[in-house]
């Protein structure tokens, strides 16, 4: 496993974090495939009754690295329909894992940061905890190609959320029953993960696997895969790297390949007269 994913194991929980502080946690490809790794080993692994994902610095994650899509990348739909179908198997490795996963998050969760926490078991929160998939709010081309927030969130909740970009505060998620529990401070964070980890380690391990199979095979039933599979494909027609979107779309790509991601973002924010 590389180090932007640091794995350890305390009297059978799995502790997962992200590691790179620097940028916010931004996923990269090594990042991906350290992520795949630690999922698959808690999987595999019959000494590790539960999970816990949480990350080192400020932020939870800052979604992926757009200097990557605008350096690196020659999109059209079938690479666009490869890496979507990548990041969905990705994150729903974890929803089909026979042990529960808890997101332990913290200040920002944004882009696709948002879709660990969403695809989690549970989630804990601190106070200062924000989700959100706020591309849309910043005037980007964006399409949902993870759709497991419609399932988690209430659906007029989750229309709000994706049609307007903004972030929910953990409260909100608190309310909405997507939260588990909120804590004061960052601090407070891992030993509410721990707590409720331990408690799941008191339930035999069969019984637990069964009961988290049989709540998803609920969801499954509502078609979950089905509006994968279509958000997949939307996904790759709209998104194309932003050449089918509107001028100020095209010019923040190409301000991003020239000048990077932040200065270009800056720029395409200063033009916004939005709350996020």
């Amino acid at each position: 496993m590389n180090d932007t994913v640091l794995f350890e194991v305390k009297d059978h929980i799995a502790i997962i974090t992200l590691n790179r502080p620097e940028v916010d946690n931004v996923i990269n490809v090594p990042m991906m495939e350290g992520i795949k790794e630690a999922v698959k080993r808690v999987s595999e692994d019959e000494d590790i009754r539960v999970a816990i994902v949480t990350a080192n610095g400020n932020h939870f994650c800052c979604g992926f690295d757009m200097n990557v899509s605008g350096q690196d990348i020659q999109w059209n739909l079938n690479t666009r329909r490869a890496r979507a179908k990548e990041e969905i198997d990705m994150w729903m490795s974890i929803w089909e894992s026979p042990k529960p996963f808890i997101a332990a998050i913290f200040g920002e969760c944004i882009g696709g940061g948002t879709q660990l926490p969403m695809v989690a078991d549970c989630l804990i929160c601190t106070e200062d905890a924000r989700i959100g998939n706020t591309e849309m709010a910043w005037g980007l081309n964006y399409s949902i190609n993870f759709a497991m927030d419609g399932y988690k969130l209430p659906l007029n909740k989750a229309k709000e959320y994706f049609l307007t970009g903004r972030s929910f505060t953990a409260k909100e998620l608190e309310q909405m029953g997507v939260a588990n529990r909120v804590v004061a401070t960052k601090a407070d964070l891992m030993d509410a993960a721990m707590l409720l980890a331990r408690q799941m380690c008191e339930v035999l391990p069969c019984v637990v696997t069964a009961n988290k199979q049989v709540l998803n095979f609920g969801v499954e039933n509502m078609g979950l895969y089905q509006t994968l599979a279509f958000a997949r494909e939307l996904f790759g027609l709209i998104r194309l790297n932003g050449c089918d979107a509107s001028p100020e779309t095209e010019a923040y790509w190409k301000e991003c390949k020239e000048l990077g991601h932040e200065i270009a973002l800056a720029n395409l924010i200063a033009k916004k007269n939005i709350l996020i």
